[in-house]
């Protein structure tokens, strides 16, 4: 692990010296006894302070744990181990930040503060801060620093630790009703899934957990068991549904505004293959960059829809302009809705395909249900 030291100019350190100096001349013009002293005890502090700190850091180290995967708007968690090679010496009041984070502006500035690392110990320390977009970060550095005891000089050791870390997009409030629509539309039934739910079929007895409905206590079963229990179902599931996204169009739009409609219908696939995979149904995603491939839920199996919203995060709208050329969607494909993240494009698609603008998507928790258009 490469690991670079060097001391720091900060604004207190420099102002902590231009009045050593100060007094420094004062001292040597007035010769006043006491300016002498002064000046001293200034110089003092300056070189106690950079031994304390120097030594300090020759000893400490960093590693970053692996990054976990984010989403945009949420909370986002980055761990440290921070190790104290010193055999006697503490450290204390220390800064651990990322350096050189790229693409610079998906994240706020990850920092945090260690207060203490006894001697041969170590302490993990825990980052927190909120990603403001989706993408790809690479980090590629972390660097530790402190300015005990008095806070005059200052010095860090950087560690070169590339990684990257995955920013799923946001997720926004939209209605089902596009997802019962396309389903109507597709002709889909419903069938029984695997997955436990609150519907359908009778699947177990369970004790009685404190949040659970009172209409599904079993009480017959609750009086011969002397405890409370509730039924379990198998959930409805209504088949497979696909999501496609549209990113052609918007040509005359200025550029962070089609870049702000994009990460919009970005969120909207998202956010709709999460409801439709709560639901119970098997999702699937059409969009730029997956490699033509249709990601399956896999029957609404727990974590399952993660492979979606990774492959939305991957996708780069700054690199080949082929991004937003139109997909085509297969005439097998089941229950299809289409998300135009400009003008809706009916011609995309079979008949029977759902079309959904993202911008109205996006206020359908507010707004009455409009007839969605159809091909």
């Amino acid at each position: 692990m490469k690991v670079r030291r060097r001391y720091h100019l900060h604004t207190p350190g420099l102002a902590f010296v231009a009045v050593t100096l100060l007094l420094g001349l004062g001292a040597v013009n007035s010769q006043n006894n006491l300016l002498f002293i002064a000046f001293g005890l200034a110089v003092g502090s300056i070189l106690v302070t950079g031994f304390i700190t120097g030594s300090t850091m020759m000893k400490v180290q960093v590693e970053r744990l692996a990054p976990p995967t984010a989403r945009a708007a949420e909370p986002w968690h980055v761990t440290y181990r921070v190790r104290n090679r010193s055999r006697w010496l503490p450290a204390f009041g220390l800064i651990v930040e990322e350096r050189n984070a790229r693409p610079r502006g998906s994240a706020p500035e990850v920092r945090t503060a260690v207060r203490h690392v006894p001697a041969r110990q170590r302490r993990y320390a825990r980052a927190r801060c909120i990603p403001l977009r989706r993408g790809v970060v690479r980090l590629e550095a972390v660097r530790v620093w402190t300015a005990f005891p008095l806070g005059v000089m200052k010095k860090s050791a950087t560690f070169q630790q590339p990684a990257t870390a995955l920013i799923r997009p946001a997720l926004v409030p939209v209605s089902a009703g596009a997802l019962e629509q396309a389903l109507a539309r597709a002709g889909r039934s419903e069938a029984i899934s695997r997955r436990i739910g609150r519907d359908a079929e009778f699947h177990s007895l369970r004790p009685y957990m404190p949040g659970d409905p009172v209409r599904r206590i079993a009480w017959r079963a609750s009086a011969r068991t002397e405890d409370l229990v509730v039924r379990e179902h198998y959930a409805a599931s209504s088949g497979d549904v696909v999501i496609a996204l549209n990113l052609s169009g918007g040509a005359d739009a200025e550029p962070d505004q089609r870049r702000q409609r994009e990460e919009l219908a970005i969120s909207v696939a998202a956010s709709l293959a999460e409801r439709a995979h709560v639901r119970g149904a098997r999702v699937a995603l059409i969009a730029p960059d997956s490699g033509d491939v249709i990601l399956s839920s896999m029957d609404g199996s727990p974590g399952a829809c993660d492979a979606i919203h990774d492959a939305l995060a991957r996708l780069d709208l700054d690199g080949d302009p082929a991004v937003r050329a139109r997909r085509p969607i297969p005439d097998a494909a089941g229950a299809v809705v289409v998300i135009h993240a400009h003008e809706v494009d009916p011609s995309i698609g079979p008949a029977g395909v759902t079309h959904l603008s993202a911008a109205r998507a996006a206020g359908r928790a507010t707004k009455p249900e409009p007839q969605e258009r159809a091909a």
